[in-house]
């Protein structure tokens, strides 16, 4: 969400602009309503900006270091999460 709402990030914009959304929620809701190669380059996009804020969103963002606990963010994934 903070890279795919971030107005700075170029892609980010495009983002937005593509998905006819202003938040990370409207992106998510058109990626479900799209056609399927809406889809793929809705889901490009948001690949690109979330790599070009990736840094910036876990310094400043929701994933902080500040904001979420060390084991919360570097917890391997199991597969067998809820």
């Amino acid at each position: 969400m903070c890279a795919c709402e971030n107005p700075v990030n170029r892609i980010a914009r495009l983002l937005l602009d593509r998905a006819g959304a202003l938040t990370a929620t409207g992106v998510v809701a058109a990626v479900f309503i799209a056609s399927n190669q809406d889809r793929q380059e809705l889901l490009m996009l948001a690949r690109g900006a979330i790599a070009e804020q990736r840094d910036h969103c876990l310094r400043d963002g929701l994933f902080a270091s500040d904001r979420c606990p060390d084991l919360v963010v570097a917890r391997p994934k199991t597969g067998t999460e809820g």
